[in-house]
C-alpha cells in the first residue's frame, strides 16, 4: 500500500513521463502500457511510449482509441535574449488572443512558428530518440533489472525517477517506487494503482486495454495461477464499459489453416535432450510445401510455444529455408545464458535477451542439430 502511494505521488509530481514495456512484447504488458497511457493523458500528463519492437497484430486495435484525444497546438518562440518573461490570454466566445509581453521589438515575425504535436508512441527505439523527449519519470513494465532496460532505450536512466511494475519473485527492486506482486498479472498490478487516482479516470478504452492484459496474462482463463482476487477485476473492467468482444476479435481471431498445420509439425518434429533440459524441432522444405506455409508462419507457432504451459524456456526451431542455395536456419528463446552464448559462438547470429535467431551455410538439419547439441555438451 506505502508503494502504491509512493507511486501515485511521483505521478501527480512528474509532468513528463515515459512508459516502456519489455522486450519481447506480450500482451499483458502492451495492454497494461496502453491503460497507464490513457490515464496519464486524461491526467493531463506530457506523456508518451516506446515499444521495443513493432506491435503485435492483436494489439494494433488500440490505435483505435488514440483518437479520442485531441491534438495540441505548439506556439514556438525564438527567444534568444530572454525577453519572454509572462505570457497572458484574452478568451470571449468568437477567438482567444495570447498576450506576450515584449520590451521594444525583439521579436520579430520570422521567429514566431505553429505546429500540431499528436498523441503519439513509438515503435521504434530510434525514432523516438531523434523525436528526443525529455521525460522526467520512467514506468517499466515487466523489466527483472536495470540494464535490460538501458539496454532497449540504449540511455543511462540512473538519475531519472522510476516506476518499475512487475511480477516476478526475481525482480531487482531496482526502482524509485518498485510494484512487484507475485503471479499477479501486469494489469491488475495497474488496476491496484489506479483505483487510487480518482475512479471516474476508469473509462471503457482504459478499461479494455487492462482487460486485454487480463485476457493475456490468464490465456483465456486457462493459467493455473490466477485467483478470485483476478475475476473480481475482470467484472470490474466489464462494468466500466471493456470491450470485451474486440478483445476476443483481435485476441483470439482464427488463424490461417497454413498457420495451424505449420505448427502441428513443430510438435509432431519436438524431440527433448534432458541433459541440456532443450527442446528441438526441425522442418524440412517439404514440410513448407506439404502445409502451404512459408516461413513468416513460424511466428504463429513460436507464439503458441511460449504459452503452453509445458516448460519450453530452452527452445530452438530449425528449419529449411525456401532460399537458393538451401541453408539451415534457426530460432527459439534460450535461457540458459551459458546455451546461448554457445550457439552465438557456433553460429553467430542476432540476439535480443534470451531470443536468438541464425543461420548457416550447411545444407542438412542432422548436421546441424548434431553440431548444435556437440557445442552445449562440451
Amino acid at each position: 500500500m506505502e508503494e502504491i502511494e509512493k507511486a501515485k505521488k511521483l505521478i501527480q509530481e512528474k509532468e513528463n513521463i515515459l512508459i516502456v514495456p519489455s522486450y519481447p512484447l506480450k500482451g499483458d504488458s502492451v495492454g497494461s502500457s496502453f491503460a497507464l497511457f490513457f490515464t496519464l493523458k486524461k491526467l493531463k500528463k506530457n506523456v508518451n511510449i516506446v515499444f521495443p519492437s513493432k506491435l503485435p497484430e492483436e494489439c494494433r486495435f488500440f490505435k483505435d482509441y488514440l483518437d479520442e484525444f485531441s491534438k495540441e497546438l505548439i506556439i514556438s518562440i525564438t527567444d534568444s535574449e530572454n525577453v519572454i518573461e509572462e505570457i497572458k490570454y484574452e478568451k470571449d466566445s468568437h477567438e482567444v488572443k495570447i498576450i506576450i509581453p515584449l520590451e521594444g521589438e525583439k521579436i520579430k515575425k520570422q521567429d514566431v512558428s505553429f505546429s500540431f504535436q499528436e498523441v503519439r508512441y513509438f515503435e521504434d527505439i530510434d525514432q523516438f530518440k531523434k523525436f528526443s523527449f525529455p521525460f522526467d519519470l520512467l514506468i517499466v513494465l515487466g523489466f527483472k533489472e536495470k540494464k535490460e532496460i538501458e539496454r532497449v532505450l540504449k540511455k543511462e536512466i540512473s538519475e531519472i525517477s522510476l516506476i518499475n511494475i512487475d511480477n516476478r519473485s526475481d525482480n531487482e527492486n531496482f526502482g524509485t517506487v518498485n510494484l512487484i506482486s507475485f503471479n499477479s498479472s501486469l494489469g491488475e498490478i495497474v488496476l491496484n494503482l489506479l483505483h487510487f487516482f480518482e475512479k471516474e479516470l476508469i473509462d471503457s478504452s482504459i478499461a479494455t486495454s487492462l482487460l486485454f492484459s487480463f485476457f493475456s496474462f490468464s490465456r483465456n482463463f486457462t493459467n493455473k495461477n490466477i485467483t478470485p482476487h483476478f475475476f473480481e477485476g475482470v467484472a470490474f473492467l466489464l462494468e466500466k464499459g471493456a470491450d470485451h468482444q474486440k478483445i476476443i476479435d483481435n485476441l483470439f481471431k482464427p488463424k490461417s489453416l497454413s498457420q495451424i498445420k505449420i505448427f502441428g509439425r513443430v510438435l509432431e518434429n519436438l524431440q527433448y535432450h534432458k541433459q541440456l533440459n532443450l527442446w528441438i524441432s526441425s522442418l524440412q522444405e517439404k514440410d513448407f510445401k506439404e502445409c502451404k506455409a512459408t516461413s513468416k508462419d513460424l511466428k504463429f507457432a513460436l507464439e503458441q510455444i511460449k504459452l503452453n504451459p509445458w516448460d519450453f524456456s530452452n527452445f530452438l526451431l530449425l528449419w529449411e529455408s525456401h532460399s537458393s542455395p538451401l541453408k539451415i536456419k534457426g530460432v527459439g528463446f534460450i535461457s540458459k545464458k551459458e546455451l546461448l552464448e554457445k550457439i552465438l559462438n557456433c553460429f553467430g547470429g542476432e540476439r535480443r535477451f534470451n531470443n536468438i535467431m541464425f543461420e548457416t551455410k550447411e545444407r542438412s538439419l542432422t548436421k546441424v542439430q548434431e553440431e548444435i547439441l556437440k557445442t552445449l555438451t562440451h
